[in-house]
């Protein structure tokens, strides 16, 4: 492909011209174009490859410093966490109607009782779904039911509108 470009009708016509243009210039003359041409090829493989490669160099080189802050950041809290796990309380409900009956406490403290749709008791837990929960209140009540040591065993949230979501929550009997 590139020798019948080269061989093109076209082309000739073209580097014909250039050739009788070069020959009319002086020796000093010729020295300045091969100079300019040496200065404009750096230029042109200065802003096509290095200057890009530098670009994706140094952003890769800021995301990796973010990403080590980050990283030194979660090592840090490790021993935080491992704390607050063995600090935690541990909320023992051994029967499903008591687990019944404190879940339906913290709803209706919560406000949130008339936002659920139903409970429905299982073996050893109980799922509760909310159709159009308040979602900052919902997840404030379950913040505050792990807080007191009960956590979901299962949790599916669905966003229906800003601010509203749909819920499936389930929590189990701890012996």
């Amino acid at each position: 492909m590139f020798k019948t470009w080269m061989q093109s009708p076209s082309l000739q016509k073209w580097l014909a011209l250039y050739e009788g243009w070069l020959q009319q210039r002086t020796p000093r003359e010729k020295q300045l174009l091969s100079g300019l041409l040496v200065i404009l090829v750096v230029a042109i493989l200065y802003g096509l490859i290095w200057a890009p490669i530098q670009t994706n160099h140094q952003k890769a080189q800021a995301k990796m410093a973010v990403a080590e802050e980050k990283w030194q950041w979660l090592k840090a809290q490790i021993p935080t966490w491992e704390q607050q796990g063995k600090a935690s309380p541990s909320l023992k409900l051994s029967s499903q109607s008591a687990l019944m009956q404190y879940v339906q406490t913290q709803l209706k403290q919560q406000n949130l009782f008339q936002a659920m749709d139903k409970m429905t008791p299982q073996q050893k837990q109980i799922d509760i779904s909310f159709k159009s929960v308040n979602a900052p209140r919902f997840f404030r009540w379950l913040s505050q039911m792990e807080q007191q040591g009960l956590s979901a065993k299962t949790l599916q949230v669905d966003l229906q509108a800003p601010g509203l979501v749909d819920a499936k929550v389930s929590f189990e009997v701890m012996l």
